[in-house]
């Protein structure tokens, strides 16, 4: 867990923790996909290519492709092999340009609020830890926790390692409150999709952001939030 940290100082001492969704939930939209159109109009990705991959969304949206296979699938197509540190820099040029488009102000308003509060922040996605973790760095989070992929000796990415679910997110949350010394009546969790329920029933506060229709029934249901 500690290799997730960005911040150990500040880490070290918790009042209560609160961990967010990154897309539909912090963002407004996928950042995985924002990222691919910003390489498309790079030239790094061409229309059929970005073609595709909405092809496989849709998939995995409507005809039941597994989390997992949309991943590797698109990893393996288009970006295996690419350079680290390249991508990298076209990462740190994007987020420049999103940040001023992409968060959802209802959430971000909540997150900057922790913050000002001393409440320590994670940023929890199943979105590649490349994306998630100039992300997190660019908020200020305390932590983050994203699918991994790994990169080879030559320093290009090579496959994934593992991807985060919601249970992932829900086990990574007791995780940190456990190693925090804190409460899980003092944790909150936000998130927009059913996929990510194991994440917020773990949590002592569950906010559902902008929540997709499963989701929405159980938030009436369970009397929580929605933003």
């Amino acid at each position: 867990m500690t290799d997730h940290i960005l911040d150990r100082e500040e880490f070290s001492r918790p009042t209560c923790l609160v961990a967010f969704d990154l897309d539909h939930t912090l963002f407004k939209g996928n950042s995985t996909a924002c990222l691919g159109r910003y390489l498309y109009h790079k030239k790094v990705f061409t229309l059929p290519q970005i073609a595709t991959c909405i092809g496989y969304y849709l998939m995995h949206k409507w005809c039941g492709l597994s989390l997992h296979t949309l991943h590797t699938s698109l990893f393996n197509k288009f970006l295996r092999g690419f350079s680290a540190d390249l991508l990298a820099e076209y990462i740190d040029d994007f987020l420049r340009i999103a940040f001023a488009t992409m968060p959802y102000p209802p959430a971000m308003e909540r997150f900057d609020e922790a913050k000002k509060r001393g409440h320590h922040t994670l940023l929890l996605s199943n979105s590649p830890d490349f994306i998630v973790a100039a992300i997190a760095g660019y908020l200020g989070c305390s932590g983050y926790y994203a699918s991994k992929y790994t990169v080879d000796d030559n320093g290009r990415l090579d496959k994934l390692e593992y991807l985060v679910e919601g249970k992932d997110k829900a086990r990574f949350l007791l995780e940190c409150a456990e190693e925090l010394g804190i409460s899980m009546q003092e944790t909150t969790a936000y998130s927009d999709s059913i996929l990510d329920l194991p994440f917020l029933n773990q949590a002592g506060r569950a906010v559902a952001v902008t929540p997709d229709r499963a989701l929405k029934r159980i938030a009436l249901q369970n009397r929580w939030e929605i933003i």
